[in-house]
């Protein structure tokens, strides 16, 4: 009976053994299916950084671009105005300045000022000697009345105060040699500008201005104290003060103007003889003034 049971039991074993083969073969396929390789699709997606759309966005820095080119247009369209001219604004007024004056100059002097005698180391000219009427035709300080000139160079500042350096000549070349005279002086000013606190635009301006003369010579010449007409001279300073009114041309940095001016000179020293050094200094200095009315023909830069 053993025997029986071991022979029904192989064919069932084999059974047994075999299924699982025949039905297990497709299993071991299907755990071959290359899902995770699949998931390596994604990888080309990476490729998204290479986008070139982002980089795209390069056209709209064109925009920026766009706004420096418009700010140097729009430099030469302020520049150039020809309808309003050179500097229409108180920059007109600013900045260096030169002035050529020309026009009268009186001076109000006097015949015969006491002074002392005149004298150097190793001579002495004796003026108290000389008889009033020669005396006072010797020594006077009304000389230089005639044909006034000038000369003014200086430096506006924002068009309220000038600085400014000046040379004055008035005289008189005419006539005999003891009927000519001048007056010459250098001068140090400071002016002030006051239309500039009302408007700082105008085509005109107005200028007060004083100042201080370094050096202040009067030349004439006479013939009483020797036999011919030699030079004589007064030495000093001044204080000159005025006023200048000038109007610009339109469309140009020229200006045309009047200037009056009122001289106050104070001499220290008349001299007899240069070459000798033979001179007279009287104290207290003597006194004099003179005025003057020019025409202005100037250029702002």
């Amino acid at each position: 009976m053993n025997r029986t049971l071991t022979l029904l039991a192989a064919p069932a074993l084999t059974f047994a053994l075999c299924v699982p083969t025949a039905f297990g073969a497709p299993r071991p396929a299907q755990k071959k299916v290359a899902r995770p390789e699949a998931k390596a699709a994604p990888a080309p997606a990476k490729a998204a950084p290479a986008k070139p759309a982002p980089v795209k966005a390069a056209p709209a820095k064109a925009a920026p671009a766009a706004t420096p080119a418009a700010t140097p247009s729009a430099g030469p369209v302020n520049t150039n105005k020809p309808s309003k001219g050179w500097r229409t604004d108180k920059a007109a007024w600013e900045g260096f300045f030169v002035d050529f004056n020309i026009g009268y100059g009186a001076v109000a002097g006097e015949d015969g000022p006491k002074i002392p005698n005149a004298k150097s180391p190793s001579r002495v000219i004796l003026l108290d000697a000389l008889p009033a009427s020669r005396y006072n035709k010797a020594i006077n300080t009304n000389g230089g009345t005639g044909l006034a000139a000038g000369f003014t160079i200086g430096y506006n500042i924002k068009g309220y105060v000038s600085l400014a350096v000046d040379a004055a000549w008035q005289g008189s070349f005419t006539g005999g040699k003891t009927d000519m005279s001048g007056v010459g002086v250098g001068n140090v000013m400071i002016g002030l500008h006051p239309l500039r606190l009302w408007r700082d635009n105008l085509e005109f301006d107005l200028k007060l201005y004083g100042g201080y003369g370094i050096y202040d010579i009067s030349y004439y010449y006479e013939n009483q104290t020797q036999t011919e007409a030699k030079g004589k001279s007064w030495i000093g300073t001044s204080i000159p003060m005025g006023a200048t009114f000038y109007y610009r041309i339109p469309g140009s940095a020229f200006v045309l103007g009047a200037d009056f001016r009122q001289t106050a000179a104070s001499y220290e020293a008349w001299m007899y003889n240069w070459d000798k050094d033979i001179k007279s200094e009287p104290d207290p200095p003597v006194e004099t003034s003179r005025v003057t009315a020019r025409l202005v023909l100037g250029g702002h830069f």
